[in-house]
């Protein structure tokens, strides 16, 4: 997941740096981007603009991880 690194690298980029407030709006554009993919039952999709193809547990995993930490760290 692309945004997995952005999430790490907001870990150690200073509060200040120029370049923060767009990598938190990639992120947060990449989290709605995910919701409106999310399946009815809360799981994404091997192919996440395709509901015909099977639900994937180790790309839900991924994700839901990426997008709780991303969510405790604001």
């Amino acid at each position: 997941m692309g945004d997995h690194a952005n999430i790490e690298l907001l870990e150690v980029l200073p509060e200040d740096h120029p370049g923060r407030a767009k990598i938190i709006d990639l992120v947060r554009a990449h989290a709605r981007g995910l919701a409106a993919t999310q399946g009815s039952g809360g799981l994404w999709h091997q192919l996440l603009d395709r509901p015909d193809s099977y639900e994937e547990n180790i790309r839900n995993g991924d994700l839901r991880l990426s997008l709780a930490r991303a969510i405790n760290r604001g």
